[in-house]
């Protein structure tokens, strides 16, 4: 701990590194410090050098960290796989023509890989987008210049199926980082694909994965460990 250099700047406050809570030593102007000031009760502070801001970094806690620090976990099963941000698909999405024009680049193709009762509960919207059942029957050598997105929950499965169809087909796939869960982070429409209206419902896997956005309404499965082992038998884990 160690006090405010400056005690007409800073009165009866005390300087704390968020780093190096207890150490001595003199840090630089950049560093964080804590700025907490006797007999007030207003939420602390962080100064950095000569501005102070309300402290507003995410938490541990925050559904967007938590999603990207799963997402850090997932990706190092498939290190070469591209991965795309949800900014820069709806980017992609809104810059292509139609699929029929010849002169406009076609849209990116998403896969989604869930299973069909996540499927049920809503899907990513768009006409080029398909099941991973619909994308194979249709024969995945049909879409090649295409680039294709593939998506689940998270980005585990649908980032080893997209290492799938780089390493065994030469398709140009890329993996949604964060996947549906991002996308609800977004604020992006979802639909139900039984008949394409709007809905808020998304499904989360487990009830410990509801990292949906504000809006949003989870569903998950009633036993998700039971659905991991039917997952590990059709080889997604």
């Amino acid at each position: 701990m160690q006090q405010a250099g400056n005690a007409s700047r800073a009165p009866a406050a005390f300087r704390v590194s968020i780093c190096t809570r207890f150490s001595r030593t003199r840090h630089p102007s950049s560093t964080p410090v804590l700025v907490v000031r006797r007999g007030e009760r207003r939420k602390p502070s962080v100064r950095m050098g000569l501005q102070t801001a309300v402290a507003n970094t995410p938490g541990p806690n925050d559904p967007s960290a938590r999603l990207s620090k799963l997402y850090e976990e997932f990706k190092v099963k498939f290190p070469e796989v591209p991965e795309v941000s949800v900014g820069e698909l709806h980017d992609w999405v809104k810059q292509a023509g139609p699929p029929d024009r010849p002169e406009g680049a076609p849209p990116p193709v998403l896969v989604d890989v869930r299973t069909r009762e996540e499927q049920q509960v809503s899907m990513l919207p768009g006409p080029e987008t398909l099941t991973q059942r619909q994308f194979e029957e249709r024969g995945p050598d049909s879409f090649r210049g295409r680039r294709i997105v593939c998506y689940c929950t998270a980005g585990y499965r649908s980032g080893l199926y997209a290492q799938k169809l780089r390493r065994e087909r030469g398709l140009d796939a890329y993996n949604l980082r964060g996947s549906i869960l991002a996308w609800t982070q977004a604020g992006l429409p979802l639909v139900d694909p039984r008949d394409g209206s709007s809905t808020t419902q998304v499904h989360v896997y487990s009830k410990d994965w509801a990292l949906q956005g504000q809006g949003y309404s989870p569903v998950s499965f009633r036993r998700p460990l039971l659905q991991l082992l039917r997952d590990a038998v059709s080889g997604w884990w």
